[in-house]
Formats: structure tokens, sequence, C-alpha cells
């Protein structure tokens, strides 16, 4: 097996995309069209003749360098592109700061959004060395070896019948051919691949426009194809006879492959950072304080009411007011300043409104010192909803089994003082019964140790009942219409109420539905109502009245009557404890509100009691 090929990073493939523009000649820049701002790379500072450290670049100076003649021309159409988005490439002049003269072409490329031209992005080449050739060459009226040997790029020249009259060393060198192999001959010539001799020889019909390059794949002798950037023209003499073809050629395969590399590095890139479940992005701060959205991936359109991730690319931070709201941008900018202040990370949270929910967005973010002005922060941002949500039910789900292991050890003490206290009484009166000699006492123990076995056996039913209630943590809830779960139970005990003369109001919305374990339901409601009876005054006439209401996501149910009532401060804690009585009542098993609370509870809700000796109680009930 082969050596695998080294991958060369992407900082050193934009390394040398940028030393392939500054040995072409060109440079790339970029007019903002909104602010005005001008970016330039370094080459066009070169062609220029200005230093990147001393000249800041924007739309007035840089037209002033133009010459006289053509700087109107260039202006109006840089206006065109800005105002309309017409493409255009133009040839023209510079004068430098020491006076003298390059010969340029200049390319401009409108990007628009929504119909409006957002930037400019263009390229200047300096041209002047192939202009002063081509002047020399036609003021000489002929074509001399040593100018075509001067020339760094590859020449070659065919005579008026297309018959190959030169090339110089760097062509030579180019395509691996010597000039023995080539001169003498006519087309199709052997670095002309097959499968474009079409295209080539259409360009020898054509009347070449002055300056205007062409790429066009070549073939070195090897078999090898590489790619060129082709200058053609054809000379003519004083008397307009076609006197040559005369082309510039340069190697641009190393350019065009370190191209490729790079946009599949950066095509890569966007793949990998767009398959993140959340958003990569990239904010700057320019130098006049404005902070803007460069980059953004797709993993955007997931959490924000966006159709692309390129609605908010290269858009100010003020943008982002529709979803999170004048306020939180002001906080989020005023951490990013912070932040690039301190050059620290920042970590923050920001609550979305995405039209049919809240969301909430976990921003991490780290910046980076471009230049003294700049700023560059990367970040990653993530919907951490569900998670919050899960933590949440996390976080419940301990509470319900700490409760749940609460309640199992207070039913265990229960459990072990209830049936130790039944199976002391059935010892002791088994002791007695063995020890009496006397029918009729035998007889008294008998029915003693009959009614101890029957109070065993109604505490072991109660127990049973507890437990069967806490053991099951999460019991399947549906919804119910609590004004007929109401009603179902007044039925049950109508005849009580009817013979105690009850006054009952009821004041329930007939449509408000509650979420619950029905038969859970039907017990709470039956044991609040039976206790209201069961604990009734005997001054006054029992009032009961039962309502309810939706409230932030809870139903609240109170029931309430105008009974006993109960000292809260002597037996507050107590009131919902198992075998707990307060009033003699020889009904009473204290079991009641024991249940309700284990039921109301195992559904995720809760109970309260207000009560006043004398006066009534109030309990309420939330479900959720």
């Amino acid at each position: 097996m082969g050596a695998k090929p080294v991958e060369m990073p992407a900082d050193r493939l934009g390394e040398l995309l940028r030393e392939a523009q500054s040995l072409a000649g060109i440079g790339a820049w970029e007019l903002n069209a909104k602010t005005g701002q001008v970016l330039w790379t370094e080459e066009v500072y070169t062609i220029y003749g200005l230093s990147s450290e001393k000249f800041n670049p924007n739309l007035d100076n840089a037209l002033q360098y133009y010459h006289p003649d053509d700087r109107s021309r260039v202006e109006g159409a840089v206006m065109k592109a800005v105002n309309f988005g017409s493409p255009y490439t133009l040839m023209c002049r510079l004068i430098r700061p020491d006076g003298k003269t390059r010969f340029v072409k200049t390319t401009g490329r409108a990007d628009t959004h929504d119909g409006e031209v957002i930037r400019i992005f263009g390229i200047i080449q300096d041209i002047t060395e192939l202009k002063e050739t081509e002047k020399l060459l036609i003021e000489s009226g002929g074509i001399t070896t040593s100018l075509v040997e001067a020339m760094q790029e590859g020449v070659t020249i065919l005579n008026a019948d297309s018959i190959q009259i030169s090339v110089n060393p760097a062509f030579c060198q180019m395509t691996g051919y010597s000039p023995e192999e080539l001169i003498g001959l006519s087309p199709p010539f052997p670095y002309w691949p097959e499968e474009f001799y079409d295209e080539i020889f259409l360009m020898f019909d054509m009347e070449p426009e002055p300056g205007k390059t062409l790429q066009v794949t070549f073939k070195r002798k090897n078999g090898e194809r590489f790619e060129v950037m082709l200058m053609p023209a054809k000379l003519y003499d004083k008397d307009g006879n076609l006197q040559a073809y005369f082309a510039t050629v340069r190697d641009i395969d190393e350019e065009v492959h370190t191209k490729r590399q790079l946009d599949q590095t950066v095509y890569q890139l966007k793949k990998l950072t767009n398959s993140v479940p959340g958003a990569i992005f990239q904010i700057v701060r320019s130098n006049e304080g404005e902070i803007r959205i460069t980059y953004i991936s797709e993993g955007i359109v997931a959490m924000l009411p966006v159709a692309s991730a390129e609605y908010l690319m290269d858009s100010s931070i003020k943008a982002l007011e529709i979803m999170l709201g004048e306020e939180q941008t002001e906080t989020l900018r005023s951490m990013l300043e912070e932040s690039a202040r301190l050059m620290q990370p920042f970590s923050t949270l920001v609550h979305l409104n995405t039209g049919s929910e809240a969301a909430l967005i976990q921003v991490d973010a780290q910046p980076e010192q471009q230049s003294p002005d700049w700023v560059t922060w990367f970040g990653y941002a993530q919907d951490v909803t569900r998670l919050r949500e899960q933590n949440r039910m996390l976080e419940n789900l301990v509470k319900v089994t700490g409760d749940q292991n609460n309640r199992l050890l207070h039913f265990a003490q229960i459990v072990s003082h209830n049936v130790r206290s039944h199976a002391s009484n059935i010892m002791g009166l088994l002791d007695i019964l063995r020890e009496s000699t006397s029918i009729q006492e035998r007889e008294l123990m008998l029915d003693m140790l009959g009614e101890t076995g029957n109070k065993l056996d109604e505490t072991i039913r109660n127990l049973n009942e507890v437990l069967t209630i806490n053991r099951n943590v999460n019991p399947p809830k549906t919804k119910v219409n609590l004004a007929e779960g109401i009603v179902k139970v007044l039925d049950f005990i109508r005849e009580e109420l009817d013979s105690h003369l009850v006054r009952l109001k009821v004041d329930v919305p007939e449509d408000l539905e509650v979420h619950v374990v029905p038969s859970y339901l039907d017990s709470i409601l039956l044991n609040l109502l039976s206790n209201c009876i069961k604990y009734r005054s005997h001054y006054r006439r029992l009032e009961i009245v039962v309502s309810a209401e939706q409230s932030c996501g809870e139903v609240i149910l109170k029931v309430s009557d105008n009974g006993l009532g109960l000292d809260m401060q002597r037996y507050g804690d107590q009131l919902f404890g198992m075998y707990r009585t307060f009033h003699g009542n020889p009904d009473a098993r204290g079991l009641g509100l024991f249940l309700i609370r284990n039921q109301v509870e195992a559904m995720g809700g809760s109970i309260q009691a207000e009560s006043v000796q004398g006066e009534g109680s109030v309990f309420t009930v939330r479900f959720v």
C-alpha cells in the first residue's frame, strides 16, 4: 500500500492562495453597499503603491488614484453596481503616489439579498507589463527574440498564417517541449488537448478584447493536463494588415488545484458545521464599533423562524431583535462588548419566541483579537429547551422518589406499630385464655379475640390500600370533566346531604378538565365531602362550597364548610397523618385525609388545609 497523502491545513491553503495572487498581480476587494466600508487584500495595496499600515481605503480616496480621464468611467460603473447590481469589467490607468502610471483591469460583481445590493466583490489586476509588451511589438513592426525571452510568463507567437514562429523559455518549461519541437508547426499544436480543439480554434476566429484573459486547458509533453491563463492578442501593421497572433500564457494549475482544495475544505467545513445539532457562528466587531454576524451554519434554521442561514449572514446584530426583543438584544450586545474589553469568553441563555412556543437558547462564544480595533467571536448556539425540560423532569423524579421513600418509611413505621399492637393484644388474650378455668371468662376472652382479629383485618386492609397507592409512582392519568366528576360523587351521597339539610354551592366551570386518575379523583371528592358532613356543627345548618378554577397550568379545587373546624396550631402537622382523629367521632378511622394526600401527591399535585376551630375548614387541592 502506498503512503497516505498529507492533507494541507486550511490556513496553509489560504497562504498559498495569497502567494498566488501576489505572483499573478491580482488583488481582491470588497465594498459594503450599506456602510461604504472598503476592504483590500495586500496585493491591492501593492498595485496602488500604498502601505496597508498607513492607508485606510474608502470609495472616495480609492477613486482619486485613477487617471483623470478614467476616473468618471470607474465611478459610474461602481455606482451602477451599487444601485442596480450591474457587473462590470474595465481597463483603466492608475497613477501611483510616486507618479508612475499602471495599467489595471478591474472587475466588480454585486451580491444581493431580496433584490437589494449588500456588497460589491471585485478583483484588480496589474496588466502594465502586458500593455507595454504589446506596445513594443506594435512600435517595432516586428517581434524580437530578446523581447520574447524577457517575458517571465510563457509567450507563444504565430504568424498571420497561424504558423508557430516563436516560443520563449518559460513556455517551453511549462509545456515540456523544446523550441525545435514546436516552431514551424501549424494548428492543432501538440500542447492542445484533443478534447479542447474546437474551443481553442474558436479563439483564433474571435477578435480578442484588449486585456481579456481566458482560462484554457493545455497538455504537457508527458500527457498531463494543466490549467493556463491565456491573454491573446492580434497584432496589425500600420496598414491594418494582420501581422501576428500573440499570447501570454501563465500556468495556473497549482492555483486552480489550490483553489479546488480550498473550496473542498470550505465545503467540508460547511458540511461539518451544518451537521452539528446547534448553530456555529462568527460575529465581527469592526473598527467603527459595528457588530455583524459574518457566518452562521444552517443549524440556525431549526432554532429560529428563518428560511435559511443566509437570512442572518452579514447582517447587523440588530436583526436578532425580531426574535430576541430589544432588551435581550441590547443585553447580548453589552456582553459582547464586555467580552471584547476583557478578551474573555462569555456564555448566556436567551429566550426566543419562535411563534409556536418559547425556546431557550444557550449561547457560548470565544473572542479573538484580529487587530487593535477588530474583534471576532467564534461561537456555538444550541436549543436547550428540551434539555432543561428533561432536567426538570429528572429533578421532579428525584423529588417524587424521595417523597415515595419517605412515605414508605412512614408506612413501615405504621405497619410495625399497628400490627405489633394488635399482635400484643392477641398474645395477651391467649395467655389469659390458657390460664382461665372459668367458662364465662373464657367466652369473654374469645369474644375479645374475635374483636381484636376484626380490628387487625381492618388494619391490614387499610394498610394494603395505602400500599397500593404508594406503590404506583406514576399512575396513568386521563382528562376528566371536573364538574361531571363532582356531580357523580354528590349523587352518591345525595341521601346524606338531604337528610342533614345541607346548603350546597358548586361553582365549577362546565368545561373545566383535570388530568387525573379517575378513581383517585372519586376517592378525594368522596372523602372531602363526607368529612364535611361527618364533622358538621350541631349548632348551625351545614354549608358546603365546592369551587374550582384554572391558573398557571394548574386546576385548583377548593372544598370549604362551616363545620367544627380545628386548632391548626395544635394539630396542623398531624392533620394528614394515618389514624389521626381529633373530634372523638366514633365513626372516625383517621384514614381519609391520609389517603387523600397520598392520592393527590401520587398524581404530582398537592393539598393544603386552612381551619379555624368552631368556624370551619377549607381544603385546597392543586392538580397539575
